[in-house]
């Protein structure tokens, strides 16, 4: 991959659309092989072993907001503490 190449998309989607892109993400992850395809542009990617994750979260009355970003470093050998992540039902409120 080029120095300084960039891949960026954004779509609305339904949240069974969302969770199919995570699974092929998570795939992909797996066997270190991802390829995006979008927009008119196309990139792979190999991550490493050992990638870097970073949540961000906030949740309004009216809106909500996830951002994931997955990075990775050939340097990268350690793990920190773990993220735990649960699922609530429909009909309980998530925690503020």
């Amino acid at each position: 991959m080029e120095s300084g190449t960039r891949f960026e998309y954004a779509q609305k989607m339904s949240v069974d659309e969302l969770a199919e892109y995570f699974q092929k993400l998570a795939d992909g992850f797996r066997y270190k092989s991802l390829e995006l395809h979008g927009g008119g542009q196309t990139m792979a990617l190999a991550p490493e072993d050992t990638v870097k994750l970073e949540v961000k979260a906030k949740n309004a009355e009216s809106e909500g907001e996830l951002e994931l970003e997955v990075s990775w470093k050939r340097e990268y050998t350690s793990r920190d503490e773990k993220l735990e992540i649960t699922t609530c039902p429909s009909n309980e409120p998530a925690d503020q």
